[in-house]
């Protein structure tokens, strides 16, 4: 195998990633790019930033010593890594892929990753729909920005659907995009943005309470409301 290097060698909650419907409370070892991915491929990312070698044992010892439960593959461009990603399979344990949809190499992992990180944008990439129709666990993050249109893709596939703004000078903006998505989105898919964390069954309960990268399952129990039995799709046992 090619030498691997990577930015980053972390602990992250998978809220912060973002995953709101798999495994809540778990904690993985992220391996990849100084600042995650992109909504689009930056190939030259970490050009200018310490990148240190990165092998099996150490990422072994690395996620027992710092509690993780799995690993995130987070470079900008995961495809674009496919030595990273084997590498990661070698270790071992549950695999989160988060992924701008780019790349040749991808569609060999849809089956290996627990749970698949989409981000996505107006302009949907070559790999979008295939991910959210084949992917085990899909959630998405869509980046906005003004006067763009939600792609055409499968959303009834994905698991969740987080909304942010594409480009953090954008972000003024961000409350009447989030407010148009829901719109169209409503019934279809769960929709979280910065003032909905939290997930909420239609009879009223809160399943689960979320703030700051944590989350506590309230009236969540067995994957379904306790007060209504209504379930809640997704991979609720915690790492």
């Amino acid at each position: 195998m090619t030498s691997v290097t990577a930015a980053t060698v972390a602990p992250i909650p998978v809220e912060r990633i973002p995953l709101y419907h798999w495994r809540p409370g778990t904690r993985l070892l992220a391996v990849g790019s100084r600042d995650g991915v992109g909504f689009t491929p930056n190939p030259e990312a970490d050009a200018r930033t310490f990148l240190r070698p990165v092998d099996a044992p150490l990422l072994r010892a690395t996620g027992a010593k710092l509690g993780c439960q799995g690993l995130l593959a987070w470079w900008n461009t995961p495809a674009l890594v496919p030595d990273g990603l084997d590498l990661l399979a070698e270790v071992g344990g549950p695999l989160v892929i988060a992924t701008n949809g780019h790349g040749d190499d991808l569609g060999r992992w849809l089956d290996r990753a627990e749970a698949l990180v989409l981000l996505t944008t107006a302009v949907p990439g070559p790999w979008d729909a295939r991910i959210l129709e084949q992917g085990q666990h899909v959630e998405v993050v869509i980046g906005l920005e003004d006067g763009a249109v939600l792609p055409d893709l499968p959303w009834e596939r994905a698991a969740a659907l987080h909304l942010a703004a594409r480009r953090a000078a954008e972000a003024d903006h961000l409350d009447a995009w989030c407010d148009e998505a829901r719109d169209r989105l409503a019934g279809v898919v769960p929709v979280y943005d910065h003032h909905h964390q939290h997930t909420d069954c239609p009879c009223g309960e809160r399943l689960v309470w979320r703030h700051a990268g944590r989350s506590r399952p309230d009236a969540l129990e067995a994957g379904a409301c306790r007060a209504c039995g209504r379930p809640l799709p997704g991979v609720w046992a915690a790492g």
